[in-house]
């Protein structure tokens, strides 16, 4: 049964908490303080261009927030619109904007529209918003890049979702969830190995030259990767006795 949703209420910004847990936040940066992550998500995510819209325009409210309670009471976990909630917390504070490297534009932006509420929709916990992010994401209107793609559907199948469950979720075929589910658990093995970092960097953030080198049976076989049919959540894709070949293997491509 699909997950009714309460209409949004107003909520304080000062009050909505940036998601370390969101795809686009890399996993060593999931426990950076609140302002470092605004700063991470505005700075790699221009958000600048939709402070822009909001001081031109106001917060649409027909885009609310999704959010999910905090640990800390009163505050909520924003789970859908980090961008948004990013810039606005720029917006409403000059101390964070001191931080940005493009400071000045932002400081130049018109303040008289930037509201400190915004419509909230608050939902019980992660799981009941999952499939409207995933598909919103993955094959929706705003799709996250390659490698945050291949996070998200990682993290429903080892939160507990088959492959069919997941493909019905995030919109993609069964096949296409298997391949991204192996490619970023071929990711993290190699992240564990003595790569060098600047191929590792390569790596993630090109992550759809990855995804298309893993079409190659040749590449795969040079690894010991499977093919998507056989992908198993109960052991490593890449064996222990190729794990120079996926070292050298990224080092060529990155």
């Amino acid at each position: 049964m699909a997950t009714k949703f309460n209409a949004p209420v107003e909520i304080e910004v000062d009050k909505l908490l940036l998601d370390g847990k969101n795809p686009r936040v890399p996993r060593d940066k999931q426990s950076r303080s609140q302002e470092d992550l605004t700063i991470y998500v505005a700075e790699s995510y221009f958000a600048l261009a939709i402070a822009k819209s909001i001081t031109s325009h106001q917060y649409f409210s027909s885009e609310p927030l999704i959010a999910i309670p905090a640990s800390n009471a009163g505050y909520f976990v924003v789970v859908e619109g980090n961008r948004r909630l990013a810039a606005l917390k720029l917006l409403l504070h000059p101390e964070l904007r001191a931080k940005l490297a493009d400071r000045k534009v932002w400081d130049a932006l018109p303040l008289k529209r930037v509201s400190k509420k915004v419509p909230v929709v608050k939902v019980a916990k992660r799981r009941d918003v999952a499939p409207i992010i995933g598909y919103r994401h993955i094959s929706g209107i705003q799709p996250w890049d390659a490698h945050a793609k291949a996070r998200y559907i990682a993290d429903q199948v080892e939160g507990g979702l088959n492959f069919k469950e997941t493909a019905a979720e995030v919109g993609e075929n069964e096949t296409e969830v298997r391949m991204n589910y192996r490619n970023y658990r071929i990711a993290e093995q190699a992240e564990k190995l003595n790569i060098d970092p600047d191929a590792l960097s390569g790596m993630k953030n090109g992550f759809g030259v990855f995804t298309r080198a893993m079409q190659s049976r040749n590449l795969r076989d040079f690894i010991g990767a499977p093919s998507s049919e056989k992908v198993t959540t109960t052991k490593a894709p890449i064996p222990t006795k190729k794990r120079d070949a996926l070292k050298e293997m990224v080092e060529m491509l990155f």
